[in-house]
């Protein structure tokens, strides 16, 4: 029995020894996990521009190449140029969405919605189809108005008779502000179907119109009656989650946009834009008109990691960007490119854009992009402006 008793009390204390090594373990793991905690939250007080704000990279539409875009001049005039920059660069997200872009499709009430805005535009007669899959309305102005039923692009052309009509139904001047506001009120009314557009804010452009040969040419804003207002696309861009702490902490410190701006091959133009007077902004007395759009899938939506814009500009100086625009001054960009050796470009840092690309009737992708713009220093001593579009995605 003594023995037996002596049994009892070692396995008595062996079992208190397991015990106590477990509770030692379980307690070393929970430290492990605390301390990893207490550092995160460390971290975030240090560091409120933390990686974990923005959603995991999915990059769900693989690689994406940004199409080849070429210069507005030969290249040999612009290889040899040194590239400086004024200023830091702002803070850039690190991450951003990107979406698929479709050539949109003719639906059941396709036709019907056309005839409606084209009502709203002065077509009252019925339209005649002179070409495959195009509706034309003509009006009492000779001015006529095509439809694509297959791609649902638009396209109105001028007619001198309409200017000299103009005049006559003008019943007061307008500052541009408020014939901004008129008009952007009736495009959003209107029966035209219009998604992810800033239709608040177009960027104007004043004509000297009618021009010989309806060529538009710019003027200065004060001398012309007549604007082409461009309304640009805008999308949700910066991969982040807005709901969250972290986000809030990064806008508000950092200044951390949420949209990007769509661009097309011009950077002054998007692809949707109109042709006013500015004293008469009805529909019905419309100028010129050219709507080209595309379909974007918001539903199925890419997050992919983009470059710093101090990578870009590396880029750059690798003659790894396009020039897109390069003007002695805003009346020029809508004439044949500056075609004058350059020495220098100098980017303005502050006016660095991260934005998206997309190709005109072709399907394809939001492209990250990045603007950058700046001064151009020719080899006759002038300046001038210019425009360059980066690839901004980041590629292993």
């Amino acid at each position: 029995m003594a023995k037996e008793s002596k049994l009892i009390q070692t396995s008595r204390f062996l079992k208190k020894v397991a015990i106590i090594f477990l509770v030692i373990i379980i307690l070393n793991i929970v430290w492990g996990f605390a301390s990893k905690y207490i550092s995160s939250i460390k971290d975030n007080i240090d560091n409120p521009i933390n990686f974990s704000a923005y959603f995991d990279e999915d990059r769900i539409y693989e690689e994406i190449l940004l199409p080849e875009l070429g210069s507005v001049i030969p290249k040999e005039k612009i290889s040899n140029a040194q590239f400086s920059i004024k200023d830091d660069f702002n803070y850039f997200p690190e991450r951003i969405f990107v979406y698929k872009t479709n050539i949109p499709k003719e639906t059941f009430l396709t036709v019907t919605k056309a005839e409606q805005f084209a009502t709203e535009l002065g077509f009252t007669e019925e339209y005649d189809i002179t070409e495959p899959n195009t509706l034309l309305w003509t009006d009492v102005n000779q001015r006529e108005l095509r439809f694509n039923k297959v791609n649902l692009s638009w396209d109105l052309d001028p007619s001198i008779n309409l200017f000299s009509n103009i005049q006559d139904e003008i019943k007061k001047e307008f500052e541009i502000e408020q014939t901004l506001k008129t008009f952007n009120n009736k495009i959003q009314s209107s029966n035209l179907e219009l998604t992810n557009y800033d239709l608040n804010n177009p960027q104007t452009l004043a004509l000297n119109y009618p021009a010989p040969n309806y060529i538009m040419e710019l003027t200065d804003e004060d001398e012309s009656e007549y604007l082409m207002l461009n309304y640009f696309r805008k999308l949700k861009s910066s991969a982040v989650d807005e709901e969250s702490s972290k986000t809030r902490d990064l806008i508000q410190e950092n200044n951390l946009f949420l949209e990007s701006k769509i661009y097309i091959d011009n950077p002054f133009l998007s692809d949707l834009n109109f042709t006013i007077n500015k004293n008469l902004p009805q529909l019905a007395f419309i100028i010129d008109f050219n709507y080209k759009p595309l379909s974007i899938d918001t539903q199925t939506i890419g997050v992919y990691s983009v470059i710093t814009p101090q990578l870009a500009f590396q880029y750059l100086q690798n003659e790894k960007g396009y020039l897109r625009s390069l003007t002695q001054n805003q009346n020029d960009i809508l004439k044949d490119q500056l075609d004058y050796k350059v020495t220098e470009f100098q980017i303005e840092s502050k006016q660095t854009e991260l934005a998206y690309y997309i190709q005109e009737g072709k399907e394809g992708y939001t492209y990250p992009i990045y603007l950058f713009r700046g001064k151009a220093y020719l080899e006759n001593g002038e300046i001038a402006d210019f425009i360059f579009y980066v690839d901004a995605l980041y590629r292993s």
